[in-house]
């Protein structure tokens, strides 16, 4: 059964996701996650802030999954993050582009705005780009360049994923895709024994 916290968490995440950090008000975050009122500061003291920091640390654990167990299931890590791309484009385009990076309009919002949010989102990145680093390694590439790699494929996501929103079309992610499947095949093929 999900709990109240739950369910506000849950919540916060989605809409953060689709309007950012300043446009989710806890009224909203309330209603729509059908949260008796008294349980949003009886659960989290701290109030938005607080929901907000849990929200990111939960979108970056699901993030986190998804992208593992997609890398996962595919031998060569350019596939791989190739059809992560292509299944990305075609979630937010299914999503009428209200949805996609969960991480990004609150990271945005709250840059400058907010130590603790803006901490969490951080944390929140460095632990997507190391399932990224983590998988390169995996496939014989070394540990600097692995992680310089994770950063440049967390950056191309994030911005392809802010231009498809934003020019409401899946071309910026599926350019990315054929971008990045083709830059890490090169990467791998440069190693030592690749």
């Amino acid at each position: 059964m999900t709990t109240p916290r739950e369910k506000i968490i849950q919540t916060a995440c989605n809409l953060l996701e689709q309007q950012g950090y300043h446009a989710s008000g806890l009224n909203e975050i309330i209603q729509a996650s059908g949260a008796p009122k008294g349980s949003l500061y009886h659960y989290f003291p701290g109030g938005k802030t607080e929901i907000a920091v849990e929200a990111v640390g939960r979108a970056a654990e699901t993030t986190a999954r998804i992208v593992e167990e997609h890398l996962a299931a595919y031998a060569d890590p350019d596939e791989g993050v190739r059809t992560l791309l292509e299944e990305i484009a075609r979630r937010v385009e299914e999503s009428g582009y209200a949805a996609g990076g969960p991480l990004m309009l609150v990271a945005l919002e709250t840059v400058n705005s907010s130590e603790p949010i803006n901490h969490a989102c951080r944390q929140a990145y460095r632990h997507i780009q190391s399932v990224f680093s983590r998988r390169l390694m995996a496939a014989g590439m070394n540990e600097a360049a692995a992680d310089s790699l994770a950063l440049l494929i967390v950056s191309t996501i994030e911005g392809a994923t802010l231009l498809s929103r934003t020019l409401h079309s899946p071309q910026p992610l599926r350019e990315a895709a054929g971008f990045l499947a083709e830059h890490i095949r090169r990467h791998l093929t440069s190693q030592p024994g690749g």
